[in-house]
């Protein structure tokens, strides 16, 4: 997930949350750790940041037939 900071937040820089640092207002950030996926929805659901493009590609499956012994 990549962010776009709408306004300066302080928050976690590491993953024990031991370190912090400041997401400054404009700046874009990859946030592509689940830590860091918790933090950016924090700020979305703030009005400090918005989601934008450059996340992670979900891989497509497509569906795949099965056979029975009857369709032989």
């Amino acid at each position: 997930m990549k962010i776009k900071m709408t306004s300066t937040m302080k928050g976690a820089s590491n993953s024990m949350g031991t370190y912090t640092m400041d997401y400054l207002e404009g700046e874009s950030y990859d946030m592509d750790a689940g830590w860091q996926e918790d933090i950016a929805k924090v700020f979305i659901d703030n009005n400090a940041a918005q989601e934008v493009g450059g996340g992670k590609k979900k891989k497509v499956v497509s569906p795949v037939e099965t056979k029975t012994a009857a369709d032989k």
